[in-house]
């Protein structure tokens, strides 16, 4: 999507403010489909991930963000 980067900074905020009322708070894609379906993400409640987060200019960044799940 065009928005990701923006979506996960704004995750990312709204973790800043009420981070604290959930135990994670996650950003998910699924690359493949089917038996071949693999699970990325990140969670952005854990401080240094929120801190990157935050600092995204580009879908290109967020993509260094994912990892497996």
């Amino acid at each position: 999507q065009d928005d990701t980067y923006a979506k996960a900074k704004g995750l990312a905020k709204y973790a800043e403010a009420y981070g604290r009322d959930f135990g994670q708070l996650m950003m998910v894609k699924i690359e493949g489909s089917g038996d071949n379906a693999l699970l990325f993400g990140f969670d952005v409640n854990e401080r240094e991930t929120r801190k990157k987060a935050l600092a995204l200019r580009s879908n290109e960044d967020v993509q260094g963000l994912f990892r497996p799940l």
